[in-house]
C-alpha cells in the first residue's frame, strides 16, 4: 500500500451517522480471507452497501451521487470497535478513505488507521454535523485544524502519529531511518539500545544507576570485592555547583606516573 504524506488536504466528505459502527460492519467476516492488504474496498460496509440481490443500496449515503469520489468519512461515536482486525482500516483505505471524523474511536482500530496512512479525527457532535453540511472540507494536519469556508475547528492528535502521516512514514521507513545507526552499532534482533541525551556526567550517573539496578535485581553482584585504580582520562571535570575540578573517580583516582605533568 502506497503511503502518501497528509499535510493540507482538501476532500469531499460523506456523513454516516451511526454510533458503535463495528470493524465486523465495515468488512463481515466472511471477506476476510485475502492475504494482501488491497482488495478490501469493494467489500467495505457490505450488509448496507448492497440489497440481497447485490445491487447497490440506493438509501446508503456513500451510493448516492452527491457523495461519490468521497474521501472523507464523517460518522458517529465509538467507531472501530469491535474485534481488532485491522482488514478494517485496510477495507476503509482501499475503498478511498483518507480522513475519518468521528466523535471517538476504538483505540486499536485509531492505531491501525495511522499505520495505513488515514488520519482519524475526534470532534464533538455539534462540530461532525456542522462538516457534514458542506461537500468539501479542509484539514490542516501541521495546525491540526479542519475548516470550513465559514467555521475551524481544532482536534488533538499525538506528535508520534501527526510525524508519521505528515512524512508518509510506516513502521519500516521508520526503522530505515536509522539503517546507519544499526549497521554502526551492529544491532541485531532482540538488541537493547539505551540512549542517553545529557551532560556526560549525567548520561554515565544514569547508566552507572540502570546497572547496578539491574545487577542488584539479578542477583549478580560478586559477593567479593577487590579494589582497583583508576588511571586512564578523564579523572577530572569542573563542577559548576563547586567551581572547581573534582575527581570523576575519586576516591580510588590515581593518574599514570607520565601523566602528572599534565595535571
Amino acid at each position: 500500500m502506497e503511503i502518501k504524506p497528509i499535510t493540507i488536504y482538501t476532500g469531499k466528505t460523506v456523513p454516516l451517522f451511526y454510533d458503535n459502527i463495528d470493524t465486523d460492519q465495515i468488512i463481515p467476516k466472511v471477506h476476510l480471507k485475502r492475504v494482501s492488504k488491497s482488495g478490501f474496498g469493494p467489500f467495505a460496509f457490505d450488509e448496507w452497501r448492497y440489497l440481497p440481490d447485490g445491487s447497490d443500496n440506493p438509501d446508503f449515503n456513500p451510493n448516492k451521487p452527491k457523495y461519490h469520489g468521497a474521501s472523507i468519512l464523517i460518522t458517529g461515536d465509538n467507531f472501530g470497535c469491535g474485534s481488532s482486525r485491522e482488514h478494517a482500516a485496510w477495507a476503509l483505505k482501499d475503498y478511498g478513505f483518507n480522513i475519518i471524523i468521528a466523535g471517538s474511536f476504538s483505540d486499536i482500530f485509531y492505531m491501525n488507521c495511522t499505520k495505513n496512512a488515514m488520519l482519524p479525527i475526534c470532534l464533538n457532535q455539534k462540530e461532525r454535523e456542522h462538516l457534514a453540511q458542506f461537500d468539501e472540507i479542509t484539514v490542516d494536519l501541521p495546525n491540526q485544524t479542519v475548516s470550513t469556508v465559514s467555521q475551524s475547528f481544532h482536534f488533538d492528535i499525538d506528535e508520534t502519529w501527526k510525524n508519521k502521516l505528515i512524512h508518509g512514514l510506516d513502521d519500516i521507513a521508520i526503522t530505515l531511518q536509522f539503517e546507519n545507526l544499526i549497521e554502526k552499532l551492529d544491532i541485531s534482533d532482540n538488541d537493547l539500545i539505551l540512549i542517553g541525551a545529557d551532560k556526560n556526567k549525567t548520561v554515565l550517573e544514569g547508566l552507572g544507576a540502570l546497572r547496578r539496578k539491574v545487577a542488584k535485581d539479578q542477583n549478580l553482584y560478586e559477593k567479593e570485592y577487590a579494589f582497583c585504580w583508576v588511571v586512564n582520562f578523564p579523572m577530572f571535570e569542573y563542577s559548576e555547583e563547586e567551581d572547581r575540578y573534582v575527581s570523576q573517580h575519586h576516591p580510588f583516582t590515581m593518574p599514570n606516573e607520565e601523566d602528572i605533568d599534565l595535571l
